[in-house]
């Protein structure tokens, strides 16, 4: 019997090729995006599952009292101070990634980078659970001239040689230092959020106990994790965190700290501006796409069922012939629904294609970093299965219980006694749209916000600026003869000295603002120390006062520029010579710029002070736009001959700025992608409810051209219905695409505004999309010889 079917269903397909074609490809396509977005989901909510005690490990964090925004950099003080005063805490190291400084491997005269390099303590191991191909992970940090390892490395450094003993050549500042290889780890799956390829002891760069910073609690420089034992509690632990920092926190100094779940760090970390040790993802974009992929999967379904409603006057009489030769509605059903699995079926081998097709797409335009094979991964294949039956059932059960239920006596006498679930059909249209109204505006919101950040004056010219980093972050005199040699090529504009260069934060400091006599807001602002040529090599404008003069004895240690978000912090009209309070030391006000973007436009401006501490890490280069190539091989030279063998690491602030927002700009991809989609399966559908239409009034077209009735008329009666649907779908859209977009764009401190053009233009194209679908059908019936339709009459 089940072979029977399958041989009337597939003699069915084969007759009606146009259904079948658009129908499969349909299928096919919504399949193919479902797919790609189950991949993301299950590759996003995979991060880290591989550790055994990931579930008691947390990472500790800690923010400004009442700010969202968290930093993940706690002061090496922290670990040593809670490991002795809280018994729930079992285990706690300190990770750093690269510290302030990139260390080289030298190999004869090259000297190599070492990529993703960390710095922790010997119970990394016992926290963390990572693969050791050799070595032994109790052992493996336990000298301080140690150095683990990746597969990759070692494959690298040693190929067909045992690494274990082998040292490394390294340098270190100024000088070189040997390293022993004692274990080599298995490649890091790529879901993980920490990656080492290197693995130094953390005691390389935590100061000793003579160091002033070595109690510090506003030295913010090492990642701290614990591992709780397995009684506690989250909560109870960071009731006891926070009671065990606050008494050694400075009175100018104030934190709140709490801790994150490590299972959580990958999806939960959008509100943590510091410290992260890689790109992270975001739950409301898991969340997004997966009710993406639900209704991209309900539009693909909604479309085989309007194609398949739309030959119900073809299949009627077929239902009727089976039924009076004695076949019963429980047989009818089956048969409908084993033509829609077998359209299912070979829509999910055409997706699996199209799946392999894409995805290397992916990889290369949105930077997925996404494998797929049947083998290992059983569970998304399962994944897979289950959403081949539901959507199977989905686009079968409503033709197959419609065309069952049909009077076979009404369907031999006539045809015209077919009724048709005609609020079935118009809302599945005004559904399509709906979505695909949501999408169109979502991709115009997403393109113009995007162009908003990129093209946003920042309060400075970010194109044509390096910023280099100071070797060794020690900045003496040959930094300065560095910048006398540079200044002589006419390809250089301006070199200066900074601690920080865009797109990063400062320092972060306590200021005091008078708020009446004898009271004082506390509040916190961000420091750059700048030499007196800062402003020049970024073309920032002064509003107020002066910059810093090039005759720096005219300027004591004292003078500060602020930005005038700072200015109106402090409340002062008139700054220009006041003296104000940051961390407890008094300052005079020299000048005050306009508010400088130093991060993204996620972000609001904060208060902003500019000193001429000579604490200065790295090199701001304005270049000339012209002949670029020749000016770069000038910097390298003169690098060459000041610094000698000292690599160069430098890197354009414009370049960094895009990587902020590419995240952004993938998701705007994506949309305009599953945009697409959704247009050419609206369009099917529609196409689908057109046919059906036009063929129900044949007749009718008949009679009315028969009647006297013009073309353009029929053809606006017929387009007229389409057109409300989309109005409909217009009217429904709209709230929602408003609520959801504002919801997205809370994420920029400086966003766009939603106008009612853009949800106009995204109305506008459903319409010409609509029309366009049904003009062909329309105009066909419109012009058809009326004699033909009422031949039989």
């Amino acid at each position: 019997m089940l072979l029977n079917h399958i041989k009337i269903a597939g003699r069915h397909l084969l007759r009606n090729k146009t259904y079948s074609v658009i129908s499969i490809f349909g299928l096919a396509l919504g399949l193919t995006a479902v797919f790609l977005i189950t991949l993301y989901v299950h590759h996003e909510l995979s991060y880290d599952t591989y550790h055994e005690n990931a579930s008691r490990i947390y990472r500790i964090l800690h923010r400004h009292p009442g700010q969202a925004q968290a930093v993940a950099s706690t002061p090496p003080i922290l670990a040593p101070t809670i490991k002795q005063s809280i018994p729930d805490i079992e285990k706690v190291i300190r990770i750093d990634k690269s510290s302030n400084q990139n260390l080289y491997i030298r190999k004869g005269e090259q000297l190599i980078l070492m990529n993703n390099l960390f710095y922790t303590e010997p119970e990394f191991f016992e926290i963390f659970t990572f693969p050791f191909i050799a070595g032994d992970p109790r052992t493996a940090l336990a000298s301080p001239n140690s150095i683990v390892i990746s597969q990759k490395q070692a494959d690298l450094w040693f190929p067909d040689e045992n690494p274990i003993g082998k040292t490394l050549n390294v340098k270190m500042g100024p000088g070189n230092q040997d390293f022993q290889i004692t274990a080599v780890l298995k490649d890091i799956p790529q879901k993980s959020f920490i990656r080492p390829e290197f693995i130094l002891p953390i005691s390389h760069i935590l100061p000793d106990e003579s160091d002033p910073y070595y109690d510090s609690w506003s030295s913010n420089n090492v990642n701290t994790f614990i591992l709780t034992t397995e009684t506690a509690t989250k909560d109870r632990v960071a009731e006891k965190l926070q009671a065990t920092v606050h008494p050694h926190l400075p009175e100018n100094y104030q934190r709140e700290y709490f801790i994150q779940a490590f299972n959580k760090m990958h999806l939960y970390s959008t509100h943590v501006k510091w410290g992260n040790f890689v790109t992270t993802g975001n739950i409301v974009y898991v969340y997004l796409f997966s009710g993406i992929a639900v209704l991209i999967l309900l539009l693909a379904c909604f479309n085989y069922i309007n194609l398949s409603t739309a030959q119900a006057v073809a299949r009627a009489k077929e239902i009727g012939v089976r039924k009076v030769l004695g076949a019963n509605r429980k047989t009818c059903i089956k048969q409908m629904l084993m033509e829609s699995y077998l359209v299912t079926v070979s829509a999910f081998v055409l997706s699996i294609l199209f799946l392999e097709t894409a995805l290397p797409l992916m990889k290369d335009l949105l930077g997925w970093e996404i494998e797929f094979t049947f083998v290992e991964n059983w569970f998304l294949l399962f994944i897979m299965v289950a959403i081949l039956i539901l959507s199977g059932f989905l686009s079968g059960v409503y033709s197959a219980f419609y065309l069952a239920s049909l009077n076979p006596v009404l369907v031999l006498k006539d045809n015209k006694m077919i009724r048709s679930n005609s609020f079935f059909k118009r809302a599945s249209i005004t559904f399509q749209f709906i979505i695909f109204i949501a999408l169109v505006t979502s991709s115009l919101v997403f393109y113009k916000q995007l162009t908003f950040a990129r093209n946003k004056n920042l309060g400075y010219d970010k194109h044509h600026v390096l910023a280099v980093n100071i070797p060794n972050n020690r900045y003496n005199e040959t930094c300065r003869v560095f910048r006398s040699e540079l200044m002589q090529f006419p390809g250089i504009e301006q070199v200066s000295f900074t601690s920080t260069m865009p797109p990063a934060f400062g320092n972060w400091m306590s200021a005091k603002a008078n708020a009446m006599e004898g009271l004082y807001d506390e509040f916190y602002m961000q420091n750059i120390n700048a030499d007196e040529h800062f402003q020049s090599a970024l073309q920032f404008r002064v509003i107020q006062g002066n910059y810093f003069l090039p005759e720096i004895s005219k300027h004591n240690g004292n003078d500060i520029v602020i930005n005038e978000s700072a200015r109106q912090k402090f409340g002062l009209q008139d700054p220009i010579g006041q003296i104000v309070t940051i961390r407890d030391k008094q300052w005079r006000i020299i000048g005050v710029i306009e508010d400088l973007h130093l991060r993204s436009i996620y972000e609001q401006i904060l208060p902003l002070y500019i000193s001429m501490q000579p604490k200065y890490f790295q090199i701001a280069i304005r270049i000339s736009p012209t002949d670029i190539p020749e000016t770069m091989t000038t910097i390298q030279k003169t690098w060459k001959k000041v610094f000698q063998d000292e690599p160069i690491e430098y890197r354009f602030i414009d370049e960094e700025f895009d990587r902020i927002y590419r995240a952004d700009a993938r998701l705007g991809a994506l949309f305009a992608g599953f945009t697409l989609l959704t247009i050419v399966l609206a369009a099917m559908g529609l196409f689908g409810l057109t046919l059906f239409s036009v063929k129900k009034r044949t007749k009718e077209i008949g009679i009315r051209k028969v009647l006297g009735g013009s073309i353009s008329r029929i053809i606006l009666m017929l387009s007229r219905e389409f057109a409300v649907w989309v109005l409909i779908a217009n009217i429904l859209a709209w709230p929602l695409a408003y609520w959801g977009l504002n919801k997205w764009l809370q994420n920029f401190a400086y966003r766009i505004d939603l106008d009612w053009v853009t949800f106009a233009l995204a109305g506008l194209a459903a319409l010409i999309i609509a029309l366009l679908t049904t003009s062909w059908l329309t105009v066909k019936a419109a012009k058809a010889n009326p004699v033909e339709a009422l031949r039989y009459e």
